[in-house]
């Protein structure tokens, strides 16, 4: 896919209202350069995609689809549409509803060379009007009871001072998945080793996006995780979404204590034991009060700024299964102050 035509169907996109709620920016110029590097890059995707039997094209449930776009193209498509956008914070959910109708009537990339810029209107608008909500405040469908994504390092440690809690540690995220329970070789956090894949669009979710969103029927294992996709239908799922009053820990997805969603959905920021910062983080409490300038301002904890001292656990609905076993510290020693659309947070005392 040209760099051009992606930047160009963002922009007409983006720009479908009078009243665009996104504040898109003008337009670039793209040079035979930048063509060119966009078209070997593709190639490249695509031949690693043939070396390495690549499943880009394999479904959610399994079954295989004719289309060849790439997991480059998909996400620099994606990335060039929020860019567009001004990166306002809805503009992931209505670029990912576009690029999946794009996909869906475009399966051979090169054909989507034919969509015209009406077409990117109509599109963008059916995704702003049905896949959007709102947003007002105390509609049943505002994302109130959905896991808070989106989240820096700032951000979390910021919440939780001002809460009077604390980051947990890494060893802690084990305790509360595991519990006192013997260790079982690739357990995930609900004790067992089933995994029943979960998406905002699965046949069982019932009341998508709503307060009271379940999925049906309990099955064990049931997470969100492994979708491949950053697209808003995917996730993440709202908390809880697979506990009601008579289900156990594996269908629930609960952690030895109860502790929803340690798997899953959103991953959750640690404090690790791998560097000297994190060793040197004593559990102290957050106080009530923030800095002048919004952030954290515990000495003990990991600074709010850098982050060094804070990884990952616990997967989420993008990354891979593998992520979400209870014992995986794949992720431990990234560190990442930013923002993500799958990083979220949590507190403990």
């Amino acid at each position: 896919m040209k760099k051009l035509l992606m930047f160009m169907l963002a922009i007409s996109l983006l720009t479908a209202c009078n009243n665009n709620p996104f504040g898109g920016k003008d337009n670039k110029v793209v040079t035979k350069e930048d063509k060119d590097k966009d078209e070997q890059d593709d190639k490249g995707d695509k031949d690693d995609k043939d070396k390495k039997g690549d499943k880009d094209d394999e479904n959610i449930d399994g079954t295989v689809t004719e289309s060849n776009w790439t997991r480059t193209q998909r996400n620099k498509w994606l990335d060039q549409c929020i860019e567009a956008s001004g990166n306002n914070p809805k503009a992931r959910e209505v670029c990912s509803c576009v690029l999946e109708k794009l996909e869906k009537k475009y399966p051979d990339s090169k054909d989507a060379n034919n969509a015209s810029e009406a077409e990117g209107t109509r599109l963008a608008k059916e995704c702003m009007a049905g896949t959007v909500t709102g947003g007002d405040e105390d509609n049943n469908d505002d994302g109130q009871a959905t896991a808070c994504s989106g989240l820096s390092y700032s951000d979390v440690a910021a919440y939780l001072d001002w809460a009077a809690l604390r980051p947990m540690t890494e060893m802690e995220f084990e305790k509360l998945a595991r519990g006192f329970a013997p260790r079982l070789a690739n357990e995930y956090p609900w004790g067992s080793i089933a995994f029943n894949t979960v998406y905002n669009t699965s046949a069982g979710l019932i009341n998508d996006y709503l307060p009271n969103e379940t999925f049906t029927p309990a099955t064990n294992g049931s997470c969100s995780a492994g979708l491949g996709s950053a697209a808003a239908n995917y996730g993440p799922l709202k908390v809880g979404v697979f506990a009601t009053g008579t289900s156990g820990r594996a269908s629930a997805g609960a952690g030895y204590f109860g502790c929803m969603e340690l798997g899953g959905n959103v991953t959750e920021r640690v404090v690790i034991t791998s560097n000297t910062t994190g060793t040197a983080f004593n559990g102290t409490l957050g106080d009530g009060t923030i800095s002048p300038l919004g952030l954290a301002n515990q000495a003990t904890w990991p600074s709010p700024i850098t982050a060094i001292g804070i990884g990952f656990r616990g997967g989420d609905y993008v990354n891979a299964y593998a992520r979400v076993q209870t014992s995986d510290r794949a992720s431990i020693t990234t560190v990442d102050a930013a923002r993500s659309y799958n990083y979220g947070g949590r507190g403990v005392r």
